[in-house]
């Protein structure tokens, strides 16, 4: 069964004009996204190598894949839904809530995000923090 630091992993697999995007979330709330994938047996294999054991569920979180539908039709939403990013150090988890708070249509640099939690001289590993972000386009690493 796959967990998220001893909380059971659920995935569900959202149409989109763009193709199927994945996501998946424990009770806490989001744990992970995939950007859309094609075909649909390809993002259901993708959901099982990154969470092995875990089951695919619908509705995971109120309004999710009405938001996530949405964002592909072009019309502007907010991403404010709950996070589960245990397991994460406090530095990772601070630049991502950071990066989370970069308006739509405003873009930041590694140096802005580092100021933003604190750590000034920290652009590269924010730049790493980015590189492994867990939730694409909840948290808009593609602002960064």
């Amino acid at each position: 069964m796959a967990r998220q630091n001893g909380v059971m992993v659920h995935w569900e697999v959202i149409e989109t004009s763009w193709g199927p995007f994945l996501a998946a979330a424990t009770d806490r709330g989001l744990v992970g996204t995939t950007l859309p994938h094609t075909p649909k047996g390809s993002v259901e294999a993708y959901a099982a190598r990154l969470w092995p054991g875990a089951k695919a569920k619908g509705n995971l979180i109120t309004d999710l894949s009405r938001t996530i539908r949405a964002f592909f039709e072009g019309r502007p939403v907010t991403f404010d839904f709950p996070l589960d990013l245990s397991g994460m150090t406090d530095f990772q988890h601070a630049v991502l809530l950071a990066t989370q708070r970069i308006p739509y249509g405003q873009t930041a640099t590694y140096a802005d995000l580092a100021r933003a939690v604190g750590r000034p001289g920290a652009s590269r590993a924010v730049g790493g923090v980015m590189a492994g972000n867990p939730l694409p386009l909840i948290v808009p690493c593609h602002r960064v």
